[in-house]
């Protein structure tokens, strides 16, 4: 479907296979025949419409379509079996997989670490205020490796990070991806780190990096810090920063 003569309505891009709508402003750079203005969106149940300016109209249906919705990760209270050696494991692989530097100190996810393993508060919240927010983009790489630990944390620790998060100094978009991970929830090649490392699927490890590598520009690294840093790993990337500790980050959390 084209648009009308002289319209500014949906347009179709020639694509190997399917043809490719595009429905956004002129200021991006695409080419002339990709852009259109932004269409009405109707939503009816499972059917979408988008009716454009100049009346063109696509509807889906998309009760057919795969739906992805996992129950949220819950670590336990203590570590399970072999949690340590694939932690380890994945550490090492990240180091190898990753080209790009995490641009927040492995002393700052350390302090993370620790904070969590110990019974200070005071603690904890200075960890979390010396990640929240720090680093550039709408997630910030700080706020990215906080989402990774809370993703692997225990139930206990969860909700001291979300009371935290919620009066974090970050952007709205951030915070609500941090407060999403306080729940169990996160990207996809996120969760599934996150259950090959809780032993609860199986899969290759160099692949689930490389999948959740290819998440943002460091938003995928700083995930992977973070569940790394709450299974015991050592923090940091390619500076050869060093933490402490095996297992979950919580369980010593109130002993």
């Amino acid at each position: 479907m084209e648009a009308p003569a002289g319209g500014g309505g949906l347009r179709r891009v020639p694509a190997p296979g399917s043809p490719r709508w595009v429905g956004r402003d002129r200021a991006l750079p695409l080419p002339p025949a990709s852009l259109a203005r932004p269409p009405e969106l109707e939503v009816n149940g499972s059917r979408l419409a988008w009716t454009g300016p100049g009346g063109s109209r696509i509807v889906a249906d998309l009760a057919a379509a795969p739906v992805w919705d996992p129950p949220p990760v819950v670590a336990p209270a203590e570590p399970p079996a072999g949690l340590a050696e694939r932690a380890a494991q994945a550490s090492r692989l990240l180091r190898l997989l990753s080209s790009r530097e995490l641009d927040v100190p492995a002393a700052a996810v350390q302090a993370l670490a620790a904070a969590a393993r110990s019974a200070d508060e005071a603690a904890l919240a200075l960890a979390v205020a010396g990640l929240a927010g720090r680093g550039a983009g709408l997630t910030p790489s700080g706020d990215d490796v906080l989402a990774g630990f809370a993703l692997l944390s225990p139930p206990d620790l969860r909700r001291r990070l979300r009371h935290l998060a919620r009066t974090a100094a970050t952007t709205r978009l951030s915070r609500d991806l941090l407060l999403d991970a306080c729940g169990g929830h996160s990207f996809e090649p996120a969760v599934d780190l996150a259950r090959w490392l809780l032993g609860r699927e199986s899969g290759q490890p160099a692949q689930l990096l490389s999948r959740l590598l290819r998440v943002g520009h460091l938003s995928g690294l700083g995930l992977a810090t973070g569940m790394l840093a709450a299974a015991g790993a050592p923090a940091g990337g390619h500076d050869g920063g060093r933490g402490a500790g095996t297992g979950l980050a919580g369980p010593t959390l109130d002993s």
